[in-house]
């Protein structure tokens, strides 16, 4: 059996990347508190890396910020695309047929242009 991998997450470090990319996306601190569901002052801590947060709190935030978990916790940008490509398909598995098929024609049209 193969020791699972450990980590030692620097709070101050998280919280200086959940502020770049919630900048970039030109949200206030009470827009993402909001959208994660949590309170300002909860955000405003985990943000200066004063608090550690929960999973389900690290989840809502990531998907308020367009990021993944990866690249919050570990400085890993290449995360970050393949989090927003997961979320597409879960959106694409739980639409009807018509919509599954409308989206194959617009990809298939992208992927072909000249």
């Amino acid at each position: 059996m193969q020791a699972a991998e450990t980590y030692d997450f620097d709070l101050v470090r998280i919280g200086a990347r959940l502020l770049k990319y919630r900048t970039d996306l030109r949200l206030s601190q009470f827009d993402v508190a909001e959208g994660a569901n949590i309170s300002l002052r909860t955000y405003a801590d985990i943000e200066r890396g004063e608090s550690n947060m929960r999973i389900g709190t690290l989840i809502a935030i990531c998907r308020v910020l367009k990021v993944s978990p990866d690249a919050v916790l570990l400085g890993e940008e290449s995360g970050a695309e393949s989090y927003e490509l997961t979320d597409l398909v879960e959106t694409l598995n739980r639409s009807d047929e018509r919509m599954k098929r409308t989206a194959a024609t617009i990809l298939n049209a992208l992927l072909h242009q000249e």
